[in-house]
């Protein structure tokens, strides 16, 4: 099975998961929000030029899932701190092909989980590493956009018109810059460093948000509205990757501990 539909399936899942988080929140809040959990979404694409491989050898041997999965930095950190899920991942890939499933449902398993647990410990990451993670996703947003809008908006919005496989556009460089941000994301919410959510963040994180949803609401106009709505921008396809890209950049001008403040809220189920 081909790149563009697992993305497409992984992509509308956190459409739907991320509204209903967001459901209480302001109109322009979801917007926000959604786009943070687009950005995280499609940044696992890139996995993707390295789990199309097959993940498992008719045996299904842990030593073959792993020389499979090694290659990818964000793996070899799960193998490091967290041992017990790596099993778990390995043990959910040999079920699998004993069922006789295929490849692709395979690299969907996975990719399912490593979404679920990227989502979980940039709560726990540094400011550092959450500003740099959510930076390397904007990085590749504007790198598909000079391909074309129409690229990028089905790079970010694969729900809507089908969606792109990136590594066509992208250099090796800038998918292996695109996995190293994941791993050192992950690897930065381990430790006696890693950080921990505060109410008091998550209210700083709204009132610094604030501010930038008027200004984009001033700049934009009703089609802020589009960030909600992707299935509305026929012939905005452009102007709806610029505003994505604007309201990251406003984050990104924050002070570093309220832009990772906002980042952390904007994908969080709180």
């Amino acid at each position: 099975m081909a790149f563009i539909p697992l993305i497409a399936v992984v992509g509308a899942m956190i459409i739907v998961a991320a509204y209903l988080l967001t459901r209480k929140r302001s109109k322009a809040m979801r917007a926000g929000a959604l786009v943070a959990a687009f950005a995280i979404v499609v940044a696992l694409g890139a996995w993707l030029r390295y789990a199309q491989q097959p993940v498992v050898t008719q045996t299904a041997s842990d030593s073959a899932f792993d020389a499979s999965m090694s290659r990818i930095p964000l793996w070899r950190a799960i193998l490091d701190h967290d041992p017990a899920t790596a099993q778990q991942l390995r043990d959910q890939v040999t079920a699998m092909e004993r069922q006789g499933r295929s490849e692709q449902e395979k690299i969907d398993a996975i990719q399912q989980q490593i979404l679920l647990i990227s989502m979980q410990r940039l709560q726990q990451t540094s400011d550092a590493e959450a500003v740099a993670y959510m930076r390397s996703n904007m990085e590749m947003t504007a790198a598909l956009q000079k391909h074309g809008d129409d690229i990028c908006f089905r790079y970010l919005f694969p729900a809507v018109k089908g969606g792109v496989n990136p590594v066509r556009y992208l250099t090796q460089e800038q998918i292996d810059s695109r996995m190293a941000a994941d791993a050192d994301m992950y690897n930065a919410s381990f430790g006696a460093n890693k950080h921990s959510v505060t109410e008091a963040e998550r209210e700083q994180a709204h009132r610094d948000l604030q501010p930038i949803l008027q200004r984009m609401n001033a700049r934009y106009g009703a089609d802020l509205d589009l960030m909600a709505h992707p299935e509305k921008a026929q012939g905005k396809e452009g102007q709806l990757c610029n505003m994505v890209q604007v309201l990251w950049q406003e984050v990104f001008n924050l002070p570093m501990a309220s832009a990772a403040g906002v980042i952390r809220y904007s994908v969080s189920s709180r």
